[in-house]
């Protein structure tokens, strides 16, 4: 091969070469700049929490709500005869899980609360994957069910002032006050909820109430810390036969009686 010939191939290999490598450059420029486009797409197509209008809210309640809680929101969603406990009738403006007093409407907070977390021992699930701000305008639609949210204050929550530490003192107190309040009637003298009178509790529609068996941590709807029970016995479970103490007892005998309960199902933290 003489010199004229290799002198040919190489600078055909050298065009090649550069050739490839321009063409490498190029696709990879087109990759990124379709990707930042498709970025760009998907951002624009990404929903503005802040600015979700009531159609927006709307459509998040019928697909995630109303299947159990009605598109009326009456508690009557096609899935309601197979549920227990029965689903939320938010028209009557009656709610059992609050912070509030005793036949007061609850917080949004409280609502929030109940959407992002569900409630235990129930068929209502914890909305997590849903944004903060999706609940918290689904707490506003959810309100507007019941005319009460409108004409009524807003709601405040109970005072909760430092609870009394749990020894055994203050759970032998506690069982002393389960037993003067006949907690037992329906709770059952072990908290088994096996009362004599827990075959025959219904609520305010007539509904079937299962007392819980407070031995149980997932039986409780709000908590089962001495704080969660000290709120449900100061507020009460409206709509049920579960009454508020708050005037019948004394704050420490609340807390006596919260740490007594506590004590049933958080056996671990007794010494």
């Amino acid at each position: 091969m003489d010199k004229k010939t290799k002198k040919r191939i190489i600078q055909r290999l050298l065009t090649g070469g550069i050739c490839f490598w321009s063409l490498i450059i190029v696709i990879t420029l087109a990759v990124n700049v379709y990707s930042q486009d498709l970025k760009i797409k998907a951002q624009a197509q990404k929903p503005d929490i802040s600015s979700f209008d009531i159609k927006k809210v709307k459509e998040i309640y019928e697909v995630k709500c109303a299947l159990c809680h009605g598109f009326s929101g009456e508690g009557n969603g096609p899935a309601a005869n197979y549920l227990f406990p029965k689903p939320r009738d938010f028209v009557l403006g009656v709610y059992k899980f609050r912070t509030t007093e005793s036949g007061e409407l609850p917080t949004d907070e409280d609502l929030f609360k109940v959407i992002k977390k569900g409630v235990p021992d129930t068929e209502m699930p914890g909305w997590y994957f849903l944004g903060d701000d999706e609940i918290r305008h689904l707490v506003d639609f959810i309100k507007t069910f019941s005319e009460d949210f409108a004409e009524e204050e807003k709601p405040q929550p109970i005072k909760v002032g430092k609870g009394i530490p749990i020894t055994p003192e203050s759970i032998k107190t506690g069982k002393e006050v389960y037993n003067k309040v006949k907690c037992w009637e329906c709770h059952g003298k072990e908290g088994l909820g096996d009362g004599p009178k827990s075959d025959e509790l219904k609520d305010d529609l007539e509904n079937k109430i299962i007392p819980n068996n407070l031995t149980f941590k997932w039986t409780y709807k709000v908590g089962s810390t001495p704080r969660d029970i000290y709120i449900t016995f100061s507020t009460g479970l409206n709509g049920t036969p579960m009454p508020s103490y708050i005037d019948s007892l004394s704050e420490k005998e609340r807390w006596h009686l919260a740490n007594y309960v506590s004590s049933l199902v958080n056996k671990e933290s007794v010494k």
